[in-house]
């Protein structure tokens, strides 16, 4: 019951099922590795492909979109790093939380916490 496009071939991925792709690969507030997935999220991924591209280039693609939302997420972190060390000091918030509610990586959270407290 495999959906994966199984080929030896070399085939190209459009954009389109990139686009289509983007948004089953990711999760807000999910910035594991592929081997870090559970079972399920990868059978998840792999019914949602729908024989679009192979699971290595699944698995490729992912790794591409994860760094490119840390990349971009930069500007949410600086914007937004008095209010996370706040929730976090407060306890109102863990880091676990913080992450998955502005979707930013929890290392990222983590050093702006502490870049926080060294300006006070």
């Amino acid at each position: 019951m495999h959906s994966w496009l199984q080929t030896w071939e070399p085939r190209v991925v459009t954009k389109d099922a990139e686009k289509q792709m983007s948004g089953i690969l990711t999760k807000c507030g999910e910035y594991c590795g592929w081997d870090q997935l559970s079972f399920s999220r990868i059978s998840e991924i792999e019914r949602g492909s729908k024989g679009l591209m192979s699971q290595e280039q699944a698995r490729s693609l992912r790794k591409q979109l994860l760094v490119e939302k840390c990349r971009s997420g930069s500007f949410k972190i600086t914007k937004s790093e008095k209010l996370m060390k706040d929730e976090y000091e407060s306890q109102r918030n863990g880091i676990l939380a913080l992450s998955n509610r502005l979707d930013i990586p929890p290392i990222a959270i983590l050093r702006a916490i502490l870049k926080m407290r060294v300006l006070e």
